[in-house]
């Protein structure tokens, strides 16, 4: 708690004669953040209430002035928003040298917004087409549907997006008076962040806001409602799987029962020893479920969550009764109740760190709460819950009396329990002339198409003085004005960039899908780069790489490659050096492009719902015309070295993290899936490492193992986060884990639930039509192709305890590692 407080300590919180509340924290590194917290959210839109005004003004503050924007990104700042049901924030990271500017901008875009009518219409479009794409996600939609039915009159049950029949009411003069309103001095938090001193800030700030003008600000009465009885709501949607979202009226973040109504939650659902877990998901009965205590400014609501296959819906509803009678009978785990309260102050403790973490959550605190301690108040009652408080708020507030269910359920027709062939897993592929390999899974689970687009590259084609290329390469080819057009098409676009490849994801509404793959065609065929995009980039990934300087796990995995890979591609990081970055010449780029970005090294998967013929016959036509190169490219394979290297890194941070790596063989053996097996072993709760070094002696915040692959050679890694004090003590019991692994001490349950838990992953990924379009694309760019994504499971399944033994005794000696410890040493 003393480092809590110490925190706070140095904060300092002062208001300007106009009303403006100023919250500075100093803060080292080269990065400054600034968070503006003003407090209107979608549950004080009054007369506008359902229409999404205040949503939609987040959006027009910064598009009404596009030239202040690019300037932004000119100053190497990187800046984002959202609205909630009572707040709205904006924050940014900018260099410390150019702080001042940006926060110049920041206020002139929030409080003096010029929004021409055509730039109003225009982003009311976009609004529109963003609430049609969240109803077609089906968690987004339950969620949407829960909340409204949730509440009997109070603004919470009306969406923060709104609705589009009432966005499409709103004028630009609603928009001027909505703001007016609420967008004044007085209503607003600025929190700086970042290494500089109070006095100046405080200076600037006064200077840059002397015009803005105290408003009044009238708040609309929230009705305080009593929900006495049960409410159900069904509704069919065109999927295969059931999504429910179950809550129980809850409390503001203001009440006594705050801290118990936390834990409960947490106790009910965080981890893989949870009551949800092993009750729900590890029994087969649900992909996911999870508890969540919402409290906003005032009257939230416990949500449970689940998503299951349709056949197991029924039981799923006896056993959850049960579940929720027999939890406020049963004693708790008092060991479990220790280990969430360490959880919490980790992530209080983590919360501190990153300068513009650190910027909104002091501009939120003290903008919800006035004070920006309340964190350190929250967390001392936290650490004095006991388990008959956790007990009291269950029985409280769990009441199936008054419960609100409401249910995504498939449609009639297509009511089928759900099953490979079901979850319409099988694809076509398609190789053009050219060397372009096609995937095409046409399946009807939600109304979003997802688009893969991937080569080989990343860190693997890089080398010392490229490095960091293929990040900077597809950033910059994602202008302001792409993401534009791809929004405007009620989709996204998302680059790709790792150990092994770079490209493009998209989604996109279905009935948008040959407008958004004429864009990606256009992109990847004729791609052209602006030399200001290139160099807002190579700032923006400079500014990136000094505040990962501090970061404990990038330093101890950076430091970690270079000693394990040798001459191997992996012994970089996928965001580069500085040096490198800074040497990156938008030349470079194009020479890179032009040897990699070529359809023989490319592979495009669509998954979705569209008429698998056309597709065939557009993508043909839209490509066909791209030509193949030859690739030149030589990698050779990368040997464990012949004893223990040891290295270590101070940096300026109160713990330490130990990783201890192998060099193990390619994706494109039999080892990989033995590698996925022995990692899991140590990861997450219940885990070998949790159960031997956090429960048994205390000495970690998280742990677990990974791993990095590709086609020439990999690597698995183990890793724990301590403190200095049990830093040695954690090294030995890492290597006595692994000898005990090696020695073969370790249960037949223990390497069963590994494999559930794999496959149950590898089930989640088949879902998501983004992440299994991902999986296809890459088994068929670095793998032995699509179809042997489908193999996974039974791979898993057939790994023998005597192959896993045989694994770890020819890849895991301890005496052939590297290991290093990097924080406060």
């Amino acid at each position: 708690m003393h480092r809590m407080e110490d925190f706070y300590k140095r904060v300092i919180s002062q208001k300007l004669s106009n009303g403006l509340n100023v919250v500075f924290k100093h803060y080292p590194g080269d990065i400054v953040g600034i968070a503006i917290f003003i407090k209107v959210g979608s549950g004080d839109e009054g007369k506008y209430l359902g229409s999404g005004i205040a949503h939609l003004t987040e959006h027009l503050t910064f598009e009404g002035r596009k030239e202040l924007e690019e300037r932004l990104r000119q100053l190497g700042a990187n800046s984002n928003a959202y609205t909630t049901f009572d707040h709205t924030l904006y924050f940014l990271e900018v260099p410390k040298q150019n702080w001042k500017q940006a926060l110049e901008i920041f206020v002139s875009a929030l409080f003096n917004p010029q929004v021409p009518q055509e730039v109003f219409e225009r982003e009311r479009e976009v609004v529109l087409k963003e609430e049609k794409f969240r109803d077609d996600d089906p968690s987004s939609l339950v969620f949407k549907l829960g909340f409204e039915n949730s509440y009997i009159s109070h603004p919470y049950k009306q969406p923060v997006i709104g609705h589009s029949y009432l966005i499409k009411k709103l004028t630009l003069q609603d928009f001027e008076n909505f703001h007016s309103q609420y967008y004044t001095p007085n209503n607003c938090v600025i929190s700086i962040v970042g290494d500089l001193e109070f006095s100046k800030v405080y200076k600037e700030i006064a200077e840059i806001t002397a015009k803005l003008k105290p408003g009044f600000i009238f708040k609309n009465p929230y009705p305080y409602e009593e929900r006495n009885f049960p409410v159900f709501y069904s509704q069919e949607y065109p999927g295969k799987l059931v999504y429910v979202f179950i809550s129980f009226p809850g409390i503001s973040v203001f009440d006594d029962d705050l801290q118990a109504l936390d834990m409960l939650c947490d106790y009910l659902s965080q981890g893989k020893d949870s009551p949800l877990y092993q009750r729900f998901v590890k029994t087969g009965l649900c992909y996911t479920i999870s508890c969540t205590n919402y409290t906003p400014f005032l009257q939230g609501q416990v949500v449970f969550f689940a998503v299951m296959e349709t056949k197991n819906y029924s039981k799923f509803k006896e056993e959850f009764k049960k579940f929720l009678i027999n939890f406020k009978t049963e004693s708790l785990n008092t060991h479990r109740i220790q280990r969430l309260k360490m959880r919490l102050m980790y992530e209080m403790l983590k919360s501190q760190e990153g300068v513009l973490r650190i910027a909104q959550n002091l501009a939120r605190d003290q903008g919800i709460t006035s004070d920006f301690r309340f964190p350190l108040f929250y967390l001392k009652k936290f650490l004095e819950l006991k388990s008959s408080d956790i007990k009291k708020v269950a029985i409280r507030y769990l009441n199936p009396e008054i419960a609100c269910w409401v249910e995504l359920v498939p449609e009639k027709e297509k009511k089928t329990a759900l099953s490979p062939a079901s979850l319409e897993l099988d694809f076509d592929t398609l190789t053009l002339d050219n060397g372009l390999r096609l995937i095409l899974c046409n399946r009807r689970l939600t109304g979003v198409v997802s688009i893969i687009a991937v080569f080989e590259g990343g860190v693997r084609f890089e080398n010392n003085k490229n490095n960091g290329i293929s990040q900077i390469l597809v950033k910059s080819l994602i202008t302001p004005d792409i993401q534009r057009e791809f929004e405007q098409l009620g989709g996204k676009i998302s680059p790709i960039s790792g150990n092994n490849t770079m490209g493009f994801e998209v989604e996109v509404v279905g009935r948008n899908l040959k407008p958004a793959l004429n864009l990606l065609a256009n992109l990847l065929i004729n791609p052209e780069f602006n030399f200001q995009e290139f160099e807002v980039q190579k700032n923006v990934q400079l500014g990136k790489l000094h505040d990962l300087e501090i970061d404990l796990f990038y330093q101890a995995s950076k430091l970690l490659r270079a000693n394990l890979f040798g001459e191997h591609p992996y012994h970089n990081t996928v965001e580069g050096s500085p040096q490198s970055i800074n040497n990156l010449r938008i030349n470079d780029i194009r020479d890179f492009v032009g040897r990699y970005f070529v359809p023989n090294n490319c592979v495009i998967s669509i998954v979705g719902e569209f008429d698998a013929s056309k597709l065939s016959k557009d993508i043909k036509k839209l490509f066909e015309n791209w030509k193949k190169k030859k690739l030149d490219v030589s990698i050779s394979e990368a040997n464990p070295p012949s004893e223990v290297i040891f290295r270590e890194k101070k940096i300026p941070q109160r713990e330490v993290v130990l990783e201890v790596g192998f060099i193990i063989p390619g994706l494109n053996t039999p080892d990989r899936y033995t590698a996925d097996v022995v990692q899991t072993l140590v990861s997450g709760q219940g885990s070998l490492f949790f159960n031997k070094i956090r429960r048994a002696i205390g000495a970690a915040y998280t742990l677990g193992g990974g791993v990095i692959i590709g086609p020439e050679c990999g690597a698995l890694v183990f890793y724990v986060a301590t403190t200095p004090e049990n830093k040695h003590q954690v090294r030995e019991k890492v290597v006595e884990i692994i000898n005990q692994l090696r020695t073969g001490d370790i249960q037949d349950e223990e390497i069963a639930d590994a494999k559930k838990l794999l496959i149950t992953r590898y089930n989640k990924e088949l879902i998501e039509n983004i992440s299994y379009g991902f999986h296809l694309a890459l088994e068929e760019l670095l793998g032995k192709g699509a179809q042997n994504y489908h193999e996974y499971p039974s791979r898993i399944k057939k790994i023998t305890r005597e192959q896993l033994l045989d694994f770890v005794n020819k890849y895991l000696d301890p005496s052939r590692c590297v290991m290093v410890e990097v924080g406060n040493i």
